[in-house]
């Protein structure tokens, strides 16, 4: 009797960000995505990263990590500039496309055809993903991140190329399903796109690092903010808030965490805050839940987001979070139960928010901010993503 062949129930993932060598914070909410998942299905990643500056390879570099329930192999290339701009872009985006399918090719040629592709960020891995569905007939699923698809961000749709914009339009045509981090997200693309009807299924804290302890005591008030710094984040009008809280000689400290531009440096100094501004650089997740454990609220002012990860990950040490109101945030946070709203973008309002936090910052209750994570752990978005998993396979025993 001729053997059965094995049926492949991996789920090939294929994302546009994720961490790496080159940057460790590139897209590490998905990468807490694939741990999640891979607690009830094994995932095979690949990405496809370019070395601008050959500080890995001058050609290509595999590096591959073997986990027990997920495999990371990311491969590294490099491009020799021709000094003709155009030129090089195409040169660059073939040997990306031709990493990948060399990659994908050998994936399928040892372990056979996955169950499904996940995409994570439409752009560029949505493009492989669509050559690969047409290649072995594979469905595939993208699960949105990117705020580029809010109508409020300063970076939008129509900033793309004509051909980006086309292939967003035709990958989102072939997926078989979408889902995005927030309802609000997924409102915007349904506006835009003939895209599957999405789903919502949150990005997730880890609950093994972000934890509530302890707390010490004091009559300053400490506040931490923890972001890339870029635009969205607007955390120069935090800084001025702090600005105008030292006229009042109001006694807090707030520390900033990542990747602080020296604009935002030069600023604080201005505003006299040495003493109150503290830059703290890029840490690793186990330092900023050390950090927020010890703090009394996160600030986070942002202009537009997709979600906020902090958000959850203050709340899930027991701290609530002061934010700016806007809609997505609605989705996360109660008024008074686990943070605060303020006016968007007016460094008085948040000011006098602050100075309001800090007589009664001993009034929220702990456990119930704590609890109020519980939807954002491993194994609850796992059991979301896998429902859907199920649903699109048409299967119960995988």
């Amino acid at each position: 009797m001729a053997q059965q062949k094995k049926i492949n129930t991996q789920i090939l993932v294929l994302p546009s960000w994720y961490p790496n060598q080159l940057d460790k914070f590139a897209g590490d909410f998905i990468q807490r995505h694939v741990k999640a998942i891979s607690a009830l299905r094994f995932q095979y990643i690949i990405y496809v990263v370019k070395d601008e500056f050959a500080k890995i390879t001058s050609d290509v570099f595999i590096d591959t990590h073997v986990n027990e329930y997920y495999t990371e192999k990311i491969i590294y290339y490099h491009c020799k500039k021709t000094g003709i701009r155009v030129l090089d872009k195409i040169i660059s985006q073939l040997k990306l496309n031709l990493l990948y399918f060399k990659a994908i090719n050998e994936y399928v040629n040892i372990n056979g055809t996955p169950a499904l592709i996940h995409v994570h960020v439409i752009l560029k891995a949505g493009l492989i993903a669509l050559w690969a569905s047409k290649k072995w007939n594979i469905p595939f699923i993208i699960s949105e991140h990117w705020s580029v698809f809010l109508e409020e961000a300063n970076y939008k749709i129509k900033d793309l190329s004509i051909l980006d914009r086309l292939s967003i339009k035709k990958i989102f045509r072939n997926a078989v399903a979408l889902t995005t981090v927030s309802d609000r997200l997924g409102k915007s693309i349904s506006k835009k796109y003939k895209a599957p009807a999405y789903t919502v299924i949150p990005n997730v804290v880890d609950h093994t690092i972000f934890f509530p302890v302890d707390h010490h005591k004091s009559n300053s008030v400490h506040f931490i903010h923890a972001s890339n710094m870029v635009y969205e984040k607007n955390t120069e009008s935090i800084v001025k808030a702090f600005g105008i809280l030292k006229k009042y000689k109001f006694d807090g400290v707030l520390n900033l965490y990542g990747p602080a531009p020296e604009s935002l440096k030069i600023l604080s100094k201005e505003l006299g805050l040495d003493n109150m501004v503290i830059f703290r650089g890029e840490v690793d997740q186990i330092i900023l839940a050390s950090a927020m454990q010890q703090s009394d609220a996160l600030l986070l002012y942002s202009r537009f987001e997709t979600f906020g990860c902090v958000i959850i990950e203050a709340n899930a040490v027991g701290i609530p979070v002061i934010v700016s109101e806007l809609p997505v945030f609605h989705e996360l946070i109660i008024e008074n139960q686990n943070g605060h709203f303020v006016e968007a973008d007016n460094s008085n309002a948040l000011a006098d928010k602050l100075i309001e936090f800090s007589k009664s910052k001993n009034s929220f209750d702990k456990n119930q901010i704590v609890q109020s994570t519980g939807k954002y752990g491993f194994s609850n978005v796992a059991t979301q993503f896998d429902k859907l998993y199920r649903q699109l396979l048409s299967e119960n025993s995988f």
